[in-house]
């Protein structure tokens, strides 16, 4: 059964959970710009993640809330950011999210496995389903992802960095 999907953005959560500007106006714009490509392309993507995954949908209903600022995309609840109403990003973020809605909702996040390989194949699995049915600009998403990536690693090695120094004294 593929469930039905709905968008919506909170003031609620927006002003008093991510405590972040945003733009009520522009908010509103994404979430009607994604409503009427989910209402083009939702199906499609929905039964190619079941494909690629052979995992079944359970939920009737996936409720989407959009949200602005510098928080990550979350799967359960589905927290999406907006990407500054850039459309590719949307796109794999929420195609990204809706396959670890799909990995948790199977039982596949358990403590023997890490939630960063989970994460990982999800993002391949998202950028091999919008690929092959020419819906995203992948080298946009690949250059964001290598970046993002540099980011993190240089992240982790200062963690280190600052772990050492502290184990010397």
């Amino acid at each position: 059964m593929i469930p039905k999907v709905t968008f919506h953005w909170s003031f609620g959560l927006q002003m008093y959970v991510l405590k972040s500007r945003f733009s009520a106006e522009k908010l509103e714009r994404t979430t009607n710009k994604l409503k009427r490509f989910w209402k083009k392309h939702g199906k499609l993507i929905l039964s190619e993640i079941e494909k690629e995954t052979n995992l079944k949908w359970f939920r009737k209903e996936i409720k989407v809330f959009l949200f602005s600022g510098y928080h990550q995309s979350i799967p359960n609840p589905l927290l999406l950011n907006d990407w500054d109403g850039d459309k590719d990003f949307l796109i794999f973020d929420l195609t990204r999210m809706l396959i670890n809605l799909s990995f948790i909702d199977n039982g596949k996040y358990t403590f023997n496995v890490k939630i960063e390989d989970l994460y990982s194949l999800a993002t391949s699995i998202a950028l091999k389903i919008l690929e092959k049915n020419k819906l995203i600009n992948k080298q946009k998403i690949l250059r964001y992802l290598c970046t993002y990536e540099s980011f993190i690693l240089s992240l982790k090695s200062n963690e280190k960095g600052a772990t050492r120094k502290k184990s010397r004294k």
